[in-house]
């Protein structure tokens, strides 16, 4: 049975509509779990600052100010808004290690 043609009954806004729609669509089909999860982050932006911010005023089990959820809240909601601060990198080799490269294009060298 051949499917109705429903496209006479559509109007310019119905069509338009639907094309985007399916864009919206196909666009998050491309998208990567890192751009879905940034995407959800920026709608939930309100939702996960009020986390932090509740964090800040955790409490113990006794009532008393819990200051290592405090720190970590504070630490975590200011690298989310700033960045955190590069990190130099220390590297210690032991005098007698021997690095050896293997290249498919010049063979093996060492240094």
């Amino acid at each position: 049975m051949p499917r109705p043609d429903i496209t006479r009954y559509a109007t310019p806004e119905s069509r338009s509509e639907g094309g985007r729609r399916r864009a919206e669509k196909i666009r998050a089909q491309k998208m990567t779990v890192r751009e879905r999860l940034a995407r959800i982050a920026q709608d939930e932006a309100e939702s996960i600052a009020r986390a932090y911010l509740e964090a800040l005023q955790a409490l113990d089990a006794d009532g008393n100010p819990d200051h290592a959820v405090r720190l970590r809240a504070a630490a975590g909601f200011l690298a989310e808004a700033f960045g955190k601060p590069p990190q130099a990198i220390r590297h210690e080799a032991e005098p007698n290690v021997r690095v050896v490269y293997e290249s498919a294009v010049f063979g093996v060298r060492s240094s």
